[in-house]
């Protein structure tokens, strides 16, 4: 028996995890003399493995028994951060000296309550890094540990178990006999897609999404590289995997295994890498991408089918390209706007009409171009623009024609959308079912943060808050919903509850309060509600904000005691001025007591009754 660390950790700069339902783990063990073992879980199910001794390394795909063995002249230095440019002075910093780490550089200590948990927090600046080490006050085990530099967070791990000093069996480091490893002088491309606790071999600043890299020399002329950097993690999470600013595609690439999805093929055994890269297609090599375009789960490779589709000049893969003008992908609608618009078929143009969120420099590029066709102002200038001017801008026959399309695709909720936004009243009515049966639909699956649904949910709040006429008709949806409550309802009834504020629907107040008497664990549900509250002015707004605030959740009640000191014109006592939460899940610098925020404003509000029952 060896005596080590166990630990369990994850990270919130992955798309796949969120504070209360972390869905890709990493399991820990490491032992002297330089022992280290990785478990990758995801959805309690192990992907990858990583075993580590000394200057040898092997890596095993679990779902297939595959794996390769790299061994160096050195000692690899691997950590539990997942920085994309980790700095020199932070080197020292690794799996089971976190708190000798912050201590030896004499760092800040305050107490501090994270998400309802007593900790201790240490806090190092150096350089323009900010560094943060929360340490459990019961057990003195880390919590969270962040990093920043700037607005950008290198580092966003939670810790979910450590168990310094355990006797952990020799054979925990052993690395399976029955396994063909594949012999590598080096990690290769592996080294761009640890995106999570494992490796410094991390990808650099300047991610490029393989699926964007033929517009990269574009971007970067237009826009620059530092708008790549700016929105990093943006790129990170938007049609993985990603290479380096400038850096090459590999031929055929071993994709990790969330970028894995077996080949809708003859041949199930082929990655879809290799369907779509394949440089002398048999007869049903065209046949075989149309499906992956038209119904492989994975995104990035419905990007890759999409692009093979251009220059084919059969129509039905014109067809596969009109259609994904309605993707329930953001970035593959305006892939698709980009790819059409290349062959000269500009029907998707008025897309760009739309309420819609640009996330990276990528979509913007799509939306310029877009917006240079229809001769409409730039994009700085058109995003101060209402829909209703914004249509205005563009020639009628362009709208009709993308209108046309969207109602011959009027089942799939983004042509809906295009419908229910910039239709007639009677096309917004008939859209109506269509979005509202997603939502629905939504309510039996897993909620996953920044997945398609929630991406696809987010751009349904922004189409019913854009369109006043239709409010009556949600304002209708919004109290037969919740008087038949249950928890698959939820995500519609949250999209309703985040319009009726910007619809300025004042009727609806009496049955958004009614929301915070609901039991649930859906933060958001609540939020929704007291938000459209305080937009409308009501006294029911005070209420349900100190409800939402007393939930003791972040961003949720940093959002609602936003909102109390926006309708009051108080300042809550202790709260940090650089708090940046309205679009970060990310800690600040320095956090909000939300214990002693609830009790201010529970205070303030039994002191000012005019205000509203608490």
């Amino acid at each position: 028996m060896l005596q080590g660390l166990e630990a369990e950790v994850y990270s919130l700069r992955h798309p796949l995890n969120s504070y209360d339902n972390p869905r890709q783990i990493w399991k820990v063990w490491k032992a002297e003399p330089g022992l280290l073992r990785l478990d990758r879980v995801d959805d309690e199910q192990i992907q990858l493995q990583v075993w580590v001794r000394q200057s040898e390394v092997w890596v095993l795909d679990a779902r297939r028994n595959q794996g390769y063995h790299v061994k160096g002249d050195e000692s690899y230095r691997y950590m539990i951060l997942n920085s994309p440019a980790w700095p020199k002075q932070w080197d020292g910093l690794d799996l089971g000296n976190e708190a000798g780490f912050f201590q030896k550089r004499k760092a800040k200590l305050s107490p501090i309550v994270a998400n309802g948990i007593a900790c201790q927090n240490l806090s190092l600046n150096d350089d323009g890094y900010d560094g943060t080490l929360m340490l459990r006050k019961d057990t003195g085990a880390p919590f969270s540990l962040l990093l920043r530099h700037g607005h950008d967070s290198l580092t966003h791990l939670f810790y979910r178990q450590y168990h310094p000093g355990q006797k952990i069996p020799e054979s925990t480091f052993a690395p399976p006999g029955q396994v063909a490893w594949q012999e590598r002088p080096d990690f290769g491309v592996d080294a761009l897609y640890w995106a999570s606790p494992g490796t410094t071999l991390n990808f650099s600043h300047f991610p490029v999404p393989f699926a964007y890299s033929d517009w990269e020399a574009e971007v970067v002329k237009r826009y620059t590289q530092n708008m790549i950097a700016a929105r990093n993690e943006q790129l990170r999470e938007d049609l993985p995997p990603c290479k380096p600013l400038n850096g090459k595609i590999p031929s055929n690439p071993a994709l990790p295994s969330p970028c894995w999805v077996e080949a809708l093929t003859a041949k199930p055994e082929e990655s879809q890498w290799s369907l779509l890269t394949a440089d002398s297609p048999d007869p049903g090599w065209l046949a075989a991408v149309q499906k992956v375009a038209r119904l492989d789960p994975n995104p990035t490779d419905r990007a890759f089918a999409l692009q093979r589709l251009v220059g084919q000049k059969d129509a039905e893969s014109h067809a596969v390209l009109r259609e994904a003008l309605f993707s329930d992908n953001f970035s593959l609608r305006l892939l698709a706007l980009e790819l059409l618009a290349a062959q000269g078929d500009t029907v998707g143009d008025a897309m760009v009409t739309l309420p819609n969120q640009i996330q990276h420099p990528f979509q913007l590029l799509f939306c310029d171009n877009a917006l240079q066709r229809l001769h409409a102002p730039n994009f700085r200038a058109w995003m101060k623009l209402d829909t209703a001017e914004r249509v205005k801008a563009i020639p009628s026959g362009s709208l009709s024609a993308y209108l046309t399309l969207a109602e011959s695709n009027s089942t799939r909720p983004a042509a809906a959308l295009a419908l229910y936004v910039l239709g007639t009243p009677s096309q917004a009515a008939l859209a109506l079912p269509t979005l509202t049966g997603e939502l629905l639909a939504q309510g039996k699956q897993k909620d996953e943060y920044h997945s398609e649904a929630f991406y696809l949910r987010g751009d349904i709040i922004k189409a019913w808050r854009d369109r006043m006429d239709q409010a009556p008709a949600l304002k209708v949806l919004l109290r037969q919903n919740l008087d038949a409550y249950s928890p698959e309802r939820e995500p519609l009834l949250i999209a309703l509850g985040y319009s009726m504020g910007p619809l300025n629907e004042s009727s609806a107040a009496p049955v958004l309060a009614r929301f915070r008497t609901v039991t649930t664990d859906n933060y958001d549900f609540y939020t929704s509600a007291a938000l459209s509250l305080a937009q409308l002015g009501s006294t029911e707004a005070y209420p349900s904000l100190l409800h939402v605030l007393k939930l003791q959740r972040h961003p949720f009640s940093d959002l609602a005691c936003d909102a109390l000191e926006e309708l009051t014109n108080v300042q809550t006592p202790g709260k940090p001025k650089d708090m940046g939460v309205l679009h970060n899940l990310g800690l600040p610098k320095e956090e909000l007591d939300l214990a002693k925020a609830s009790a201010f404003w529970e205070n303030w509000l039994q002191k000012h009754p005019q205000r509203g029952n608490s």
